[in-house]
């Protein structure tokens, strides 16, 4: 069952189709929503689906109704956390981090935040094959329009670009890192932040730099306590999107932002 709520404070609209001899095993439905958003204005709707047995969907979808809704937010509504950008690798690459986790040997490029405030703009990593754009322009890789078609490769009509929403920053703040290549993770791969587990094996290599307190003896040691200071925000990949979306969008619920 899909709960969408009963949108009592918006205009109900039924539209009706003929598709000639058409047999489906399955019921076909469409949820339109049309507000009117400015540029800069998201939208949040809250909807859920219902997985049971037959006879008991109903009752556990009315008990959700009152839970679906829709709500406005303005530029600024949405608290953000800092997102930091750094150059690594001699500029060739860079990656990214949230709050206060540093970036290894990477050097700071910009900063910016996780929800769209007023004066900043979304900053995007946009991948046609080998060319990369980072910039506010969604359209800077595609075909000239009209039609505006973002999920088309200029260089390749049949590729379909490789698309990061690295946060919202302010307009050329970030423009050294222009056609460097983004790699999610590898400031984590880098942080000199403690992992929350020890590690069962000990590193084969030398570190880069030397121990204050060298072993006294040649072999590995591997501790028997983990750090005491876990990672501020532990994750395995694609952090910057969770951060992203966990900032800007509640549980159980579905956002769209204007543009312009």
């Amino acid at each position: 069952g899909h709960v969408f709520g009963t949108g009592s404070e918006f205009e109900t609209t039924l539209i009706a189709g003929l598709y000639g001899q058409l047999y489906r095993d399955y019921t076909h439905y469409s949820v339109m929503v049309r507000p009117d958003l400015q540029a800069g204005q998201s939208l949040l709707y809250r909807q859920y689906y219902v997985v049971d047995d037959l006879d008991s969907i109903d009752d556990r979808a009315k008990l959700l109704v009152e839970d679906s809704y829709q709500e406005k937010f303005d530029l600024g509504d949405m608290p953000g956390r800092k997102v930091r950008l750094f150059a690594l690798e001699g500029g060739a690459k860079f990656s990214a981090t949230v709050d206060s986790i540093s970036c290894g040997r990477g050097e700071e490029i910009c900063s910016g935040l996780t929800t769209p405030q007023i004066g900043y703009r979304p900053l995007y990593y946009v991948e046609c094959g080998s060319t990369r754009y980072i910039g506010s322009d969604p359209y800077a890789l595609s075909p000239p329009g009209p039609p505006f078609q973002a999920y088309v490769c200029q260089n390749d009509p049949s590729m379909v670009p490789n698309w990061d929403l690295l946060g919202w920053f302010v307009e050329d703040d970030c423009g050294m890192l222009m056609y460097s290549e983004y790699d999610d993770h590898l400031c984590w791969e880098l942080s000199d932040i403690p992992s929350m587990v020890p590690s069962s094996i000990p590193s084969i290599e030398p570190s880069d730099i030397p121990s204050a307190l060298p072993s006294i003896s040649d072999a590995p040691t591997i501790s028997d306590f983990p750090s005491l200071e876990p990672t501020i925000n532990p994750t395995l990949g694609d952090f910057l999107d969770k951060a992203l979306m966990q900032d800007m969008i509640p549980e159980g619920s579905s956002m769209c932002t204007g543009s312009g």
